[in-house]
């Protein structure tokens, strides 16, 4: 009798014993591991068993439709039933094995953008089928906006694809077996089936199997509709399992299909309180007393719930008398996790009363090796001071070994950034041009927040997940480029009438029918629904906040648009796109304005606190770049005064003419005056920032709690923030000190 700290422990004694068993000479046919559930050693049990070469014949660890490709299969017969839904049939498409082109990556981005639900939405693609698909990936700014072209032959191979799917089997009443037939047809044509591996092999063996079964059911001589015969190909592959050919060896049992088996050697695992026996409790409503009563005078037999004590009391018996050589017992003192564990009542008559006569086994690695117990080459490896000789000796991979371990070590040895944790050095010519050779607000902001999101997203060029809106609805950057474009169209026809009030809502019904034709053709999508609900709404801020800038403009007037250009911050030439420029119809004095969606919270900071600290660099950088969009318009020797930042829809949720105490959520403003008095300040955060990626600096900056920008950020996943010596070792590394005191003054 043995207790454990976890079920890994039992299952690694039981191996090394297993294994002495087998070195003497028995035949592992002869013994049997029996547990009440296997459910929590089928893992540790496999590994345990590789490692010391042990065959054993366990149940098949994996359900037939828990294999992807009998999943893909299932759904090319279920999508024409169901209308051809956008996921399930992308499953069945994207699978390597569906028969079509290999490049398939961008397939269901373009479904998404294509905003595809199920059925007639799949004609969407005959559009883009003759000239292909641009997608717009980005946030919402134009600066930091990256296109992606889907080809047309591209589009047209998702379009035959989908049309192989819904043709792939015909939807009339017919026999069970030519049902049968026609779906074993349908695999064969939408899968390449001469190329599988020996697990898929076995997965389309048992689809044959299903569907043979099936086939014989037409005995009956009925005609059934497909989706009868489909929910029946579902319900069998749902019986059924997939594993791997087991060679006769060492049985793994559960409790209840080991009863009445003689072994030689049986090792009975998981002897705890509530696991074996389970536990019982009496109906609630019905007690066991009232059941026996019930039957007593009725005669009417109710089963007595406690009465399963009596059953599993006579299986532990037969367990325990099963074999004749010997019987290891097993039970849990605790957990993996340290929580306290009682052994099974079945074992008081055998256990000592000093508990401490019990042989425990220790749950540390350096106990378990004192034991002297049977050596594998794995424990070989943990004891040896040269693992990496050790290694070669036995075959294994030494150099693989020898970087993970210094990997290792340079992540929890050292204090100080390396190469693991975004210490890549200076960066050669083509990588600089691609970074540092770039540069642009957003893109200096985006370093201030997080180095290292700044290099998967502009060193790397790894594009974040898409942000396209499943269902019909607009995402957060299509609406707000609707905004802008809208904005845009507005005043554009309000400048030809010198921004006459009273001409707003005509111009902006006909702006609006202007920029809901051009979305429709460049996303291939009527707006209709909640699509046309959704553009309404940006149609209603839109002409809220115009309403309120137009009655506030006074000497201002709005000159042009969407105006990119370039100008030297320091000795960094930045460059950026401005959504409008006005100009004072008295002094000449130019105004940037810059239309966002909504106020956050951040933005309550002073902007130039936060220019100083690299958070918002746009307003500074629209001060420069105003007088050179006017130059270049033949206006020269003008001066921006100020930056102003207008949140559109928050003019949508409430009067801002009346509502004073929302003005601060309206608009938020930077002087010229701000600009003068942190300009040097500004100018040395950005030259520094422009060194440190230059040199290489590119570390995790954490910021995980409520509102931090790694709640937000598309690379949280990858980026190992949450391991502590990668959120620390920046802090403590004296040669981006520097970093720190700007973004944390």
């Amino acid at each position: 009798m043995y207790t454990a700290a976890g079920a890994r422990d039992e299952v690694w004694l039981s191996a090394k014993r297993i294994r002495t068993l087998l070195d003497a000479g028995c035949p592992p046919e002869e013994i049997a591991v029996v547990a009440r559930t296997l459910d929590p050693y089928l893992v540790p049990l496999a590994a345990f068993f590789d490692e010391h070469r042990i065959p054993y014949d366990a149940p098949p660890a994996q359900a037939l439709l828990d294999h992807p490709l009998a999943q893909a299969v299932l759904g090319l017969f279920r999508a024409a039933l169901d209308d051809l839904p956008r996921d399930l049939t992308l499953d069945v498409v994207r699978h390597p094995l569906f028969r079509g082109p290999a490049d398939r990556r961008h397939w269901h981005l373009l479904a998404r953008t294509l905003r595809i639900g199920r059925g007639e939405d799949w004609s969407r693609l005959d559009g883009p089928s003759r000239r292909g698909h641009r997608i717009v990936v980005g946030r919402e700014t134009d600066e930091d906006r990256r296109e992606l072209h889907i080809s047309a032959p591209a589009v047209r191979a998702l379009r035959a694809a989908v049309r192989r799917v819904e043709q792939a089997v015909p939807n009339a009443a017919a026999g069970w077996h030519e049902h049968a037939a026609a779906h074993l047809s349908a695999l064969r044509r939408c899968f390449r089936l001469e190329t599988l591996l020996e697990e898929e092999t076995r997965v389309v063996d048992a689809l044959r199997d299903v569907l043979a079964t099936l086939a014989r059911l037409d005995a009956f001589g009925e005609r059934v509709p497909r989706d009868v015969f489909v929910e029946a190909f579902e319900r069998e592959c749902r019986r059924r399992w997939i594993g791997a050919p087991a060679a006769r060896g060492v049985a793994v049992l559960d409790a209840m299909a080991a009863r009445g088996l003689p072994f030689r050697h049986v090792f009975l695992l998981g002897l705890n309180a509530r696991v074996f026996p389970r536990f019982i409790v009496e109906e609630p409503f019905i007690s066991d007393a009232v059941r026996r009563e019930v039957f007593r005078v009725l005669g009417h037999h109710l089963a007595v719930r406690l009465d399963a004590y009596d059953e599993e009391r006579l299986l532990f018996h037969l367990l325990r008398t099963a074999p004749s050589g010997g019987l290891v017992c097993l039970y849990q003192r605790a957990d993996a996790d340290g929580r306290l564990r009682d052994p099974s009542p079945f074992l008081r008559p055998f256990l000592p009363l000093d508990r401490e006569q019990i042989d425990a086994i220790p749950h540390s690695e350096r106990a378990k090796r004192g034991r002297g117990e049977l050596a594998t080459p794995r424990d070989l490896l943990r004891a040896t001071a040269d693992p990496a000789a050790a290694l070669a000796a036995f075959g294994f991979d030494a150099l693989a070994y020898e970087r993970a371990r210094a990997y290792l070590a340079s992540v929890d040895g050292e204090r100080e950034v390396g190469a693991f944790e975004g210490r890549v050095g200076p960066l050669a010519p083509e990588w600089a041009r691609r970074s540092v050779g770039r540069l642009s607000p957003t893109r200096l902001e985006r370093f201030a927040t997080c180095p290292f999101r700044y290099f998967a997203e502009e060193v790397l060029r790894v594009l974040p997940p898409d942000d396209a809106a499943d269902g019909e609805d607009l995402s957060p950057r299509e609406i707000g480029t609707l905004t802008h474009a809208l904005l845009e169209e507005l005043y554009g026809r309000l400048a030809a009438r010198d921004f006459e009030r009273d001409q707003l809502d005509a111009e902006l019904a006909a702006a609006a029918t202007t920029v809901a034709a051009a979305f429709e053709r460049r996303a291939h999508v009527p707006l209709r629904g909640i699509l046309a609900a959704r553009f309404a709404e940006v149609v209603r801020a839109v002409a809220a906040f115009a309403a309120f800038d137009l009655a506030a403009l006074g000497d201002w007037k709005p000159v042009w648009f969407e105006e990119g250009a370039s100008a030297r911050v320091g000795a960094l030439e930045l460059s950026g796109k401005l959504d409008r420029i006005d100009r004072h119809r008295g002094t000449g004095w130019l105004r940037v304005v810059d239309y966002k969606r909504r106020f956050h919270d951040h933005w309550q900071t002073a902007l130039a606190t936060q220019a100083r600290r690299g958070e918002k660099l746009q307003a500074p950088l629209y001060l420069a770049l105003a007088p050179a969009v006017a130059a270049r318009h033949g206006v020269g020797g003008a001066v921006a005064t100020e930056a102003v930042f207008q949140f559109v829809d928050e003019y949508l949720r409430g009067d801002p003419s009346v509502d004073e105490i929302r003005e601060e959520r309206l608009t938020r403003r930077f002087l010229a005056t701000d600009w003068t008095g942190c300009r040097d300040d500004v100018e040395q955060a950005v030259a520094d920032f422009a060194t440190f990626i230059r040199d290489g600096w590119f570390f995790v900056r954490v910021a995980d709690e409520q509102g931090g920008h790694c709640t937000y950020c598309d690379f949280g996943w990858i980026c190992r923030k949450n391991h502590g010596r990668v959120r620390r070792k920046p802090e403590w590394t004296p040669a981006v000190t520097r970093y720190w005191e700007i973004v944390r003054p």
